[in-house]
């Protein structure tokens, strides 16, 4: 036999007594990949192996197949002796696959021979594998063509040694070489290393090293060796290496708490954060469960939690407070199953749990809280106050304005009517400024509810005419209205807040206007109904339009002085326009006049609307004498609302607080009660919370609170006490008939 044909019966032997197991994978007739031969090795660890059971490692086997090339991957089974890695290495002819599995045994077997030199000659001329034979006695080693490309830097004629080989690899890899063969020598643990080198044509390579020595007794006299490229694995494992230290560093970077634990509840991840939270170190958890880390009891806890999260499905959140070196700190904890694929291929349900400190978001919270009371408690106490102001400003006023309206409603010289009307136009005025500061108040706090009723628009428009026309005519103006067709009879809104829109931009309108005419334009529009107010007056800066609408705002400070208000009206025009679902703007040149406008989406009224409306108007008036208790504790109140009463043709008793009221409906038989909200003795709510409390029927006779103050607390607590009713002071008349016809059926 040649040195040559020596060398390759070598080699050959080389694959017969490799203690790591060797299989080649082909096609079968069905184009199923199989089992084409095996080593003796495999044949010790494999009686039968079914790709069919492996999906993973079919998929790799036909990756390396596709490729044409020296392929590289980890994979492991779960055997009674063992783990095992494979190497694929593409043989060009035949679609053949030669799989090496290193088996971790430190056990050497005798194999006898079980395949023919023919085969295996075939096998190995196929494969792109470097391989060498180092005679041990001599220090000789030889290499096949493949092997020498491999290695760039060696060089026979510098010697064909084991130093040689080392000198042919990287300085950084020859100890770790160095190290496993002598490992290989001394204890026959199989020879499996890799190392980086310089290949013959200048590029870096990464090879793996395999073999197994030949002994004679207990000296080792060869060592037949391979040499595979794993490059493209390799670099491919450090990028994932690297990038999964990349991730790693960015999870232990981020300020929260993350942790995985397997289907058995065995701690797999466990971050910086995760650390800091819970006080327990990553060496201390990895690889463990709860029960080898926490007591007994809190064990449980959380293998409870844990099981009743992968029984759920779905993700949990909540909050906790936990005692970190004695701080006390919030954290958000979120737990959720997670799908995890084993190398077998099989789906796994593990669990991610995370937790994130929210205590600042938590003392943010209880700061907002604090604040939030602050406000209410400020604008109860501002309510409080305005309630109050409200009672004690209205109560004379009511009987300035109802006694004024009581003289002018007598035949009256003109020389005494005029005084009297401008006496009732003025508490008139003052009642329109406090309603102005009410509402801006109730605006302000998001509290006015809009009525919804039909009502007649053109009717609207006639009465703001009127209620303006004095005021136009003492100065000379002409007041024109506009009504452009087509448009509806009736149509859904809040009729009183669309007259104090109106009402308020008219009485600007002819305040503003020296001379001239003020004109009120309405016309249908896609989106509702539009108005306009007009008027030639002195017009506004362009520099104080974008202010006009603003709370307290007017155009220059002279306009208070000389024109008067308060400088809400605007204010609360707008934002009785917005909370209707519109819009307002204005258009002004100075000294050339001003256009306010604003815009509604008004919707016709139905018949069935209109006629429920006029139902409820009718009967504005009682349709007999009633019997009325008056409780009243302010003189001039009480001589007024007497006086109307008696003028109605009502029989009328007065008492001047809520206990002689509660005593007095016990006396006699009344057909209502008006019953003042504040007195001295008894006030009204106690005075009817009392009266409710009466057996018989003075228990149910009817009570319509009397009350300056218009909040939405305040008819709230009159419904609770049981009152009927209510009516602000000053008393509108037709309101107070209206009231009387409807408690006296």
């Amino acid at each position: 036999m040649s040195s040559q044909n020596a060398f390759l019966q070598n080699a050959i032997d080389f694959y017969q007594h490799l203690p790591i197991a060797t299989i080649l994978f082909a096609p079968s007739d069905e184009g199923e990949c199989q089992v084409a031969w095996q080593n003796t090795a495999a044949t010790q660890i494999f009686t039968s192996l079914e790709l069919a059971d492996y999906p993973l490692l079919k998929l790799e086997l036909l990756d390396c197949l596709a490729k044409n090339k020296v392929c590289s991957f980890h994979f492991e089974f779960d055997e009674t002796d063992g783990f095992g890695s494979f190497q694929c290495t593409a043989i060009p002819d035949g679609d053949q696959v030669l799989v090496q599995w290193i088996k971790q045994t430190k056990t050497l077997n005798s194999f006898n021979q079980s395949t023919s030199s023919t085969d295996a000659e075939r096998l190995l001329k196929s494969l792109d594998i470097g391989l060498f034979e180092w005679h041990i006695d001599n220090d000789f080693i030889e290499l096949n063509a493949k092997a020498e490309r491999f290695l760039g830097r060696w060089n026979y004629a510098k010697g064909a040694n084991f130093a040689a080989l080392l000198e042919s690899i990287d300085s950084n890899d020859q100890q770790a070489v160095k190290d496993a063969v002598e490992e290989h020598l001394s204890s026959r643990w199989p020879l499996n290393v890799t190392f980086s080198t310089t290949s013959e044509d200048g590029h870096r390579l990464w090879l793996n090293m395999t073999g197994f020595a030949e002994w004679e007794g207990d000296e080792p006299v060869r060592l037949y060796g391979s040499l595979v490229d794993v490059t493209d694995n390799f670099s491919m494992r450090q990028q994932l290496k690297h990038r999964e230290m990349f991730i790693e560093q960015l999870i232990d970077a981020l300020p929260i708490s993350i942790f995985v634990k397997d289907s058995l509840g065995c701690y797999k991840f466990f971050n910086k954060y995760a650390e800091t939270l819970s006080g327990k170190m990553k060496s201390q958890v990895i690889g463990r469960t709860d029960f080898e880390i926490f007591p007994p009891e809190e064990a449980f806890k959380r293998h409870q939690h844990d099981q009743n999260i992968l029984q759920q499905g779905s993700l949990q959140l909540l909050e906790r407070s936990y005692n970190l070196e004695n701080k006390d700190i919030w954290v958000l904890v979120g737990s959720a199953p997670m799908e995890v694929r084993q190398n077998s291929g099989q789906l796994e349900n593990w669990l991610l749990n995370f937790a994130l400190d929210i205590t600042e978001r938590k003392h943010m919270e209880e700061d907002l809280k604090k604040e939030r009371n602050k406000a209410e408690q400020a604008a109860k106490a501002k309510t409080d106050f305005l309630s109050v102001m409200s009672h004690e400003i209205r109560t004379p006023l009511n009987s300035v304005i109802g006694n004024a309206g009581l003289l002018l409603s007598e035949d009256l010289a003109e020389d005494i009517a005029k005084p009297i009307e401008m006496i009732k136009r003025s508490g008139e005025h003052l009642l329109y400024l406090i309603n102005d500061i009410l509402d801006f108040n109730r605006l302000e706090a998001g509290k006015v509810e809009l009525e919804k009723s039909p009502f007649r628009l053109r009717q609207q428009v006639d009465t703001i005419m009127e209620m303006s026309m004095t005021n136009a005519k003492l100065k000379k103006l002409q007041l024109v209205s506009d009504i452009a067709e087509p448009l509806a009879e009736f149509y859904i809104g809040d009729e009183g807040r669309l007259r104090q829109i109106l009402l308020n931009l008219v009485s600007n309108a002819i305040k503003f206007t020296e001379q001239g005419s003020v004109t009120i334009t309405v016309e249908n529009i896609e989106r509702g109904v539009r108005f306009e107010i007009t008027d030639t007056g002195i017009g506004i800066a362009e520099s104080a339009i974008p202010k006009l609408f603003s709370e307290f705002s007017q155009a220059d400070s002279s306009t208070s002085r000389k024109f008067g208000g308060s400088g809400l009206g605007l204010s609360i025009c707008k934002k009785l326009v917005e909370a209707m679902g519109g819009n307002i703007g204005v258009q002004s040149q100075l000294n050339s006049g001003t256009t306010f406008w604003f815009e509604l989406p008004l919707l016709p009224a139905s018949d069935k609307d209109v006629a429920s409306k006029q139902e409820s108007t009718e009967d504005v008036a009682p349709k007999r004498a009633l019997k009325v208790l008056v409780a009243e504790d302010n003189a001039a109140n009480q001589f007024l609302i007497r006086a109307v009463l008696e003028k109605f043709g009502h029989q009328v008793k007065v008492v001047e607080n809520g206990l002689l009221a509660y005593e007095s409906v016990q006396q006699d038989d009344y057909d209502l009660v008006l019953m003042d909200m504040q007195m001295p003795e008894m006030d009204g709510l106690q005075s009817t919370q009392n009266i409710r409390m009466l057996e018989g029927s003075f228990a149910n006779i009817p009570i319509i609170a009397l009350t300056a103050n218009t909040h939405e607390s305040d008819y709230e607590a009159v419904m609770a006490a049981g009152m009927n009713d209510f009516i602000t002071k000053p008393i509108h008349l037709p309101t107070l008939q209206k009231i009387l016809a409807k408690w006296s059926t």
